[in-house]
This record gives structure tokens, C-alpha cells and sequence, in this order.
């Protein structure tokens, strides 16, 4: 994560013994940077939304099941023109879309694998860019990430021929594991919640995430 810059070089490696530093404010924080940023010393909190999150549990719920409390979610908005009405997806379709990928994108997280990272995650996009280095954060560092996520509420925003954009919360409890040991990290992050907003585009014939951001 960063102080006064983008992020931590991908040579700098964990020090267990360091302080705890602020969390910037606009941007959400990945368990996996936090936790560099918190054993880092004078490095502050950088930018990634969960990506780096893992579930133990089962992936996101079926987000047709209601959440108690939960609000009522906004209506997708979408206008295509007749052209392309039967190429947009239903609001069904793109949560479904939205699940896959995301438990890709947990997949590649669990196994440090750009190869699964490919799966879910359009080359050349910010998520790209921003999921590799905290795959090599992992290699690097010797750590394993088994993160739990349990998704909360999932919502669509809006949806359109080429491009969906989702809305997630989530309840995120961070986990890391020594690669050589198997002895997990203490990582001195509490179990939080988040709100975070993702875009997803058609490349060709397939959909991949292309951003992510906190909402």
C-alpha cells in the first residue's frame, strides 16, 4: 500500500514487527494490502477493493434470496436500442455472471495464479493490474491467502450490451497463511464489512471484470 505513492514495490518484503498505519479515505482497502501496509514500516494504506478476498465458505448467495434488513435494490438501468435488446442480459443472467467471475477471481487469489487470474480478469484492465501485484505480493512474501468472504447483498446498477456494473457488500474476516510453515499470520486485521462497485465487459464472446472500486 502506499505512502505518498501508488503502492509497495514488488521486492519489499513483509516485516512482522511494524506498526499499524492510517487507511486512506475514497478507497478500499484488500485484506492482503492492508496487511502488507500494517507490517510495513512507514508505508500507509494503498488502493484494491477485495479482490484479494478468499471465501472458505461457499461463494456469493443466491442474491434472489431477500437479505434481512437489507434495502430494496435499485433497478438495473439499461436503454438499448432493438437492436440490441436481445443482447443484453436479463438481471438474472448478470448476477449469475457476476458470481462466476468473482469466484474465479477468488480462485486465482487461493491457487497465486495469473493463469485463473486470465479467467476472470480483462489484460490490460486496472483490475488486472492491480490482482497481479498482490499475486506476487503473495509469492514474494511466502503467504497463502485464505481470506473468508460472505457476500451480503448483491444489486444490479445497470446493465447494458457490453458493460454490467454490480454492486457487492460483504462481510470480509482476513486470513493468511505461512507458505513454508502452514502456520497462519497474525495480521492484526479485524473482521470488517464493504461496499464495492464492479464493472464488467464483453471482450469478444466473453465477459471478464475490468474494475472495481469502493462504494
Amino acid at each position: 500500500m502506499v505512502g505518498n505513492r501508488s503502492g509497495p514495490t514488488e521486492d519489499e518484503v513483509i516485516r512482522r514487527d511494524s506498526v499499524n498505519e492510517a487507511e486512506p479515505s475514497g478507497q478500499a482497502l484488500s485484506p492482503l494490502r492492508a496487511f502488507i501496509a500494517l507490517t510495513i514500516v512507514g508505508v500507509v494504506a494503498g488502493a484494491v477493493v477485495l479482490a484479494g478476498s478468499v471465501p472458505d465458505s461457499p461463494g456469493p448467495r443466491d442474491s434472489a434470496i431477500p437479505v434481512e434488513g437489507a434495502s430494496p435494490r435499485p433497478s438495473p438501468s439499461f436503454s438499448p436500442t432493438p437492436g440490441e435488446a436481445e443482447e443484453v442480459l436479463g438481471e438474472g443472467e448478470a448476477r449469475a455472471l457476476f458470481a462466476r467471475l468473482r469466484r474465479k477471481l477468488e480462485e486465482a487469489y487461493r491457487q497465486r495464479s495469473v493463469e485463473v487470474l486470465h479467467e476472470a480478469v480483462g489484460r490490460g484492465s486496472a483490475q488486472f493490474a492491480r490482482s497481479r501485484s498482490d499475486l506476487r505480493l503473495l509469492e514474494r512474501n511466502n503467504l497463502l491467502d485464505r481470506t473468508r468472504t460472505r457476500t451480503l447483498e448483491v444489486s444490479i446498477v445497470a446493465i447494458e450490451p457490453a458493460r454490467v456494473v454490480v454492486r457487492e457488500r460483504a462481510a470480509v474476516t482476513p486470513r493468511y497463511v505461512d507458505d513454508a510453515t502452514h502456520v497462519e499470520v497474525d495480521v492484526q486485521l479485524d473482521r470488517t464489512r464493504s461496499s464495492s462497485e464492479w464493472t464488467l465487459e464483453r471482450r469478444g464472446e466473453r465477459w471478464v471484470i475490468t474494475s472495481s472500486r469502493a462504494t
